[in-house]
């Protein structure tokens, strides 16, 4: 890994703070950091809401962070959707979120994780390291010959390390394109549409009949060849098809949705353009045979998480 790199890692995005007045009229400081976007899961819910082609959405936990990989610094875009899955834990106190800070150590036995942020590249990849070490999951090991301070990609493999190394309960979970020959062969994408469908319907929600159900779910990491992404929801379209609604690491957050989010524009002036970041249908994911994913299986505790954002 090159020695910019090494030091843009270890740094992380750019941050800053901001003194805001309540409406209480007490002072009040926020801290952002430029590629770590909170608050877009409800701004989605708005969307979709106000979308006519849409029939029903559910979307997940709306404490995830919307996380986007750094300029120049190439294939990180596992550790960047392991980044969105942790702001869950931290953000809805979920089950495994004390051994990101505090009391816990840390990611990979260090330092405690500050409380504003999610640990950087680097801590996962030794989160990842501290796991082998204890004999977790080390065939990412065997297979990448080590990954502490490199380039190299993670997948399930890794993630499932981390996890199990911070003792986050999760399911992993494959879903292949069937031999061809059958007669009624099903692909992988449609089993993939159909899970998170499923993993989204056994949601409790305050209300069961709302166009967009709000959950406490977790988000759900997905792999597929070459990539991978967030998976924050699914909706389903007045035409019958049904999106995977996703927080995609390759792109940045609009600026659109980002004035929209703080309420600097009321509302925009079409809700389709913004929201195709965020969809991904059968047709463009059915290119590929296979798909892996990573759930979070412990429930979030009850809060009014959608009312507080």
């Amino acid at each position: 890994m090159p020695a910019w790199l090494h030091a843009q890692l270890a740094t992380g995005g750019k941050t800053t703070r901001t003194t805001r007045i309540s409406p209480t009229g007490h002072l009040y400081t926020t801290r952002a950091t430029e590629n770590e976007i909170p608050g877009l899961l409800p701004l989605l819910a708005r969307l979709l809401a106000s979308d006519p082609s849409v029939a029903t959405a559910s979307l997940c936990h709306p404490s995830v962070l919307h996380v986007s990989k750094l300029p120049r610094e190439g294939g990180f875009c596992g550790y960047r959707n392991v980044q969105m899955l942790i702001s869950y834990l931290r953000g809805a106190r979920a089950p495994g979120w004390d051994a990101l800070g505090g009391g816990g150590g840390g990611v990979g036995g260090g330092r405690g994780v500050e409380e504003e942020r999610v640990p950087g590249v680097l801590e996962l990849q030794e989160g990842i390291e501290a796991a082998w070490d204890r004999g977790l999951y080390v065939l990412g090991r065997e297979q990448t010959g080590g990954i502490r301070g490199t380039r190299k990609y993670v997948g399930t493999p890794e993630v499932a390390a981390l996890f199990a190394g911070l003792g986050v309960e999760f399911e992993v979970a494959g879903f292949h394109d069937d031999e061809r020959g059958k007669r009624e062969p099903r692909t992988a994408v449609g089993q993939l549409v159909e899970y998170v469908e499923g993993y989204f319907g056994r949601a409790a929600v305050e209300e069961a009949d709302a166009k967009v159900r709000k959950t406490l779910m977790p988000p759900i990491y997905l792999q597929r060849p070459g990539h991978s992404l967030t998976v924050v929801g699914l909706e389903v379209r007045k035409d019958g098809s049904r999106n995977l609604l996703v927080f995609d690491p390759m792109y940045v957050v609009s600026k659109e949705m980002r004035r929209l989010k703080d309420g600097l524009v009321r509302r925009p002036q079409a809700t389709a353009p913004l929201l195709k970041m965020y969809r991904r249908g059968v047709a463009s994911l059915s290119r590929y045979r296979d798909f892996e994913i990573v759930e979070l299986t412990a429930p979030a505790p009850p809060s009014p998480a959608w009312d507080d954002v």
